[in-house]
């Protein structure tokens, strides 16, 4: 099934550079359809990732006015950007939605910041305080 609806208005990358941020790998698409857009977000005002996701989706409604039209979470985790040292630490995950896929956070950042080292650690578990 083909659509077309203008999604040029949702920036791909939007993060913010400076401490330690927490973002969202989101899908933009149809149910039970391959993804139109993937996008990555961070907003240092938002401390959850369900809240980056509201704002994801509140645009596209916004941009498109399709009702069908769905974003879906691949996955959050925490960034740093390190905009001296060229580099991007990425680490942990959503307790929400996951881990996203590595490979996939890394392509987007890569077209925002080519010249940045990625550096990746392993997911963590947080611990709950008593």
């Amino acid at each position: 099934m083909s659509h077309s609806f203008d999604l040029s208005e949702v920036p791909e990358v939007q993060v913010d550079i400076g401490g330690i941020r927490k973002y969202a790998l989101v899908d933009i698409g149809f149910p039970r359809e391959q993804p139109i857009k993937t996008v990555l977000w961070t907003d240092y005002q938002q401390n959850q990732h369900s809240s980056i996701v509201e704002k994801i989706q509140n645009l596209v409604f916004e941009r498109t006015r399709e009702p069908f039209l769905k974003v879906h979470c691949a996955g959050g985790g925490l960034l740093f950007i390190r905009e001296r040292e060229k580099v991007i630490n990425i680490w942990d995950y959503s307790a929400s939605y996951g881990a996203p896929p590595l490979d996939r956070v890394e392509e987007l950042l890569k077209k925002s910041f080519p010249d940045f080292a990625m550096a990746f650690s392993q997911p963590t578990l947080r611990s709950k305080p008593r």
